[in-house]
């Protein structure tokens, strides 16, 4: 399904013919490969098909898209903590990207993360009811 609104172009996979025996999803890769150079998506949402190996082309592909403001893998449940490290080692240098979301409803904002929106010193988290990924990758943002 692909919406486009007025802030970009906004990809959102939530249903595919995801297999659980370890591969890849050809799908995942083929994805990885578009986002990796296209200059107009600015919202990602890979709500299905994403395991660790493919958490590995993700990753690759965020190391080099350059205009992605939003991204959301929440909704995948064979990610472990090394896709989640794998994804927030690529997305903690990535110039525009805003908003990160892992699991549950909480979207973790990367420049408040990285110290860099200015401001406030602090982030209030109580609300955020952030799970054992979420708050793996903050880590991994954090470093």
């Amino acid at each position: 399904e692909e919406v486009v609104d007025s802030g970009g172009i906004t990809f959102e996979m939530r249903q595919a013919g995801v297999t659980s025996t370890g591969k890849v999803d050809p799908v995942i890769l083929l994805l990885a490969g578009v986002v990796k150079f296209n200059t107009t998506l600015k919202n990602l949402t890979l709500g299905v098909g994403v395991n660790d190996e493919g958490a590995v082309s993700v990753a690759t592909s965020l190391r080099e898209n350059k205009t992605l403001e939003h991204f959301d893998v929440s909704g995948n449940n064979t990610i472990d903590a090394q896709g989640v490290q794998d994804i927030a080692s690529a997305i903690r240098s990535h110039p525009k990207l805003q908003t990160v979301k892992i699991e549950g409803t909480t979207s973790l904002p990367i420049s408040q993360l990285r110290g860099t929106q200015g401001g406030e010193a602090s982030l209030n988290m109580g609300h955020w009811n952030l799970g054992v990924l979420s708050a793996h990758a903050m880590g991994t943002l954090l470093e």
